[in-house]
């Protein structure tokens, strides 16, 4: 089974290691279409925004 945290319901399976991720793909675009517009509606409700860009050292 294979999960995307950040978006809620949105999971799915596979036989195969690379057949759940090949499906949690397809999964992800199916869930921000449905929640697209629950998603502009919260953007419009942003008052402030700010972008960072950080380095990670592994």
């Amino acid at each position: 089974m294979v999960e995307c945290p950040l978006l809620q319901g949105c999971y799915t399976q596979g036989k195969t290691l690379d057949e759940a991720l090949k499906n949690i793909h397809e999964v992800i675009e199916l869930c921000l279409e449905e929640q697209k517009e629950e998603i502009v509606e919260q953007l419009g409700t942003i008052q402030e925004f700010s972008y960072h860009i950080v380095a990670v050292e592994i």
